[in-house]
């Protein structure tokens, strides 16, 4: 495992975007997973800034969202589609069908679910998954207590988590209490992972993460067992 600390969050987002930029010019049919969530943007921001001076070809790039809210329209603004769209999609060249992101409004869950991870085969794989970490441990919606051999699913969102996420909403009321999430054995399949933290509120996870034991009750911890994983992490993050 390979760990960046930055100085602030601006500098996380550059080395991230960084990265991202240069792996995808060097991987012109990559498949990608990608989150949403506060941290991400940043990233986000500076890799469109980078495709904006120097234009990348992402016609042939696929990208797969790790999760989605059950219950809420594409379209709403809360959604993760419309997040993604906001921003990242709607400022780069890339075909709208070759972005995949989970119907959290399908007929039938369970099949939403298996059909997505036959997308993702049919792709070839995630070749570099992108993550974020929650204050709990968790990667894209596995919460703590998920299983290590967990492919994508329907998954209940914890109350600290759904507090968390409250911001987005008028209220907490509203923020879905389900989701559909890539599992952690799907995000394990990536040939490279890529995790994201900053902020003080994330230490406790990225220090189970670096000094604790694996286990299933802070899932962030599974990535030990991964054979290429880079942390880019800011020094209030790191601040343990």
């Amino acid at each position: 495992m390979n760990t960046n600390i930055t100085e602030n969050y601006e500098q996380l987002c550059k080395a991230s975007a960084d990265i991202l930029y240069n792996y995808i010019k060097e991987n012109p049919f990559a498949v990608l997973a990608l989150p949403t969530g506060n941290t991400p943007i940043g990233v986000y921001e500076k890799l469109i800034e980078l495709n904006r001076q120097n234009p990348l070809n992402w016609e042939n790039i696929k990208i797969f969202n790790l999760d989605e809210y059950v219950g809420l329209a594409h379209d709403s603004e809360q959604s993760f589609r419309s997040f993604m769209e906001r921003h990242l999609y709607s400022k780069l060249n890339i075909p709208k069908e070759n972005t995949f992101i989970p119907n959290g409004n399908a007929k039938n869950l369970e099949e939403e679910c298996l059909e997505y991870e036959t997308k993702i085969k049919e792709a070839g794989g995630i070749d570099l998954a992108v993550l974020g970490v929650g204050v709990n441990g968790h990667i894209g919606f596995n919460e703590p207590k998920t299983r290590f051999d967990q492919k994508t699913s329907v998954v209940t969102i914890s109350e600290h988590t759904r507090q968390v996420n409250s911001k987005d909403f008028h209220s907490l009321e509203e923020v879905p209490k389900t989701a559909i999430t890539m599992g952690i054995s799907t995000i394990m399949g990536a040939k490279k992972i890529i995790l994201l933290a900053s902020g003080t509120s994330k230490s406790v996870a990225l220090k189970s993460l670096i000094e604790g034991p694996i286990t299933e009750e802070f899932p962030v911890t599974v990535l030990r067992r991964h054979h290429d994983v880079t942390v880019i992490a800011d020094r209030d993050s790191y601040s343990f």
